[in-house]
């Protein structure tokens, strides 16, 4: 059995820890981020569909454009399926990277020939944007929510560091990576161990900075099932840090 730090947000948090209790392991959740939703109204003018990359994306869309039949490209299948469940209709689910969502994107907007709505956060990768750009895709880019850093209570410190510490860490984002490496800047030294930092992908574990970057594993694809398939079997097969 492993000790497995997450650092999402609920709901993410509960579901991913579940997932882990399924497989036989310990999670330990510590929030070093919050998510503050922005009052920017949704952009005028017509659009051909939506674009969403982010799980906090979603509220804001859902608001301002309930039930609406539009074609919506998610990141990937944990975003598109809490679309559908937010009332969209017409949901494609991405290969779970920004990047790979700009071909298709690019054909809906043809299509139309109207741009696509970019439901995002204030602080963001620049890889769909970039991508989109250089295909030629239009993008009326709508900021619904921002991130900012959460200083983790005394308790919640002690926790992660019992029983001596996580085995694994989960490093699903560039904005887990950098709060990660904050964090154990800070208090690391009270670790005997230095955990697996598993990484969603290889640009993740870059964010991670050059001191935790060697302690990094990249999960074979950026899906957060191959991650578990890899790194954190059922506990009877788990072979990682002890």
């Amino acid at each position: 059995m492993a000790r497995v730090l997450v650092l999402r947000q609920a709901p993410e948090a509960a579901e991913t820890a579940e997932a882990l209790r399924a497989r036989g392991h310990e999670p330990v959740l510590l929030r070093l981020a919050e998510t503050v939703a922005l009052d920017a109204p949704a952009p005028q003018g017509e659009v051909a569909g939506f674009v969403v990359t982010s799980l906090q994306a979603v509220p804001a869309l859902a608001s301002a454009f309930p039930g609406d039949p539009r074609p919506v490209l998610a990141v990937g299948e944990r975003t598109a399926q809490a679309l559908s469940a937010a009332g969209f209709p017409s949901v494609e689910a991405g290969p779970g990277t920004s990047e790979g969502l700009v071909e298709r994107a690019g054909v809906i907007a043809a299509a139309a020939k109207k741009p696509l709505l970019y439901a995002t956060g204030r602080v963001r990768l620049p890889d769909f944007e970039a991508g989109a750009l250089a295909a030629g895709v239009a993008l009326t880019v709508w900021e619904v929510y921002d991130l900012v850093p959460r200083e983790p209570k005394a308790a919640e410190i002690d926790t992660v560091f019992q029983d001596g510490g996580p085995n694994e860490a989960l490093i699903l984002s560039v904005g887990q990576a950098e709060g990660f490496a904050g964090f154990w800047k800070r208090f690391g030294a009270s670790a005997p161990g230095m955990p697996r930092l598993l990484c969603l992908s290889a640009r993740i574990s870059r964010a991670l900075g050059p001191e935790l970057a060697p302690f990094a594993w990249i999960s074979p694809q950026p899906k957060l099932s191959s991650l578990f398939d890899r790194f954190l079997p059922p506990s009877l097969d788990y072979g990682g840090r002890k």
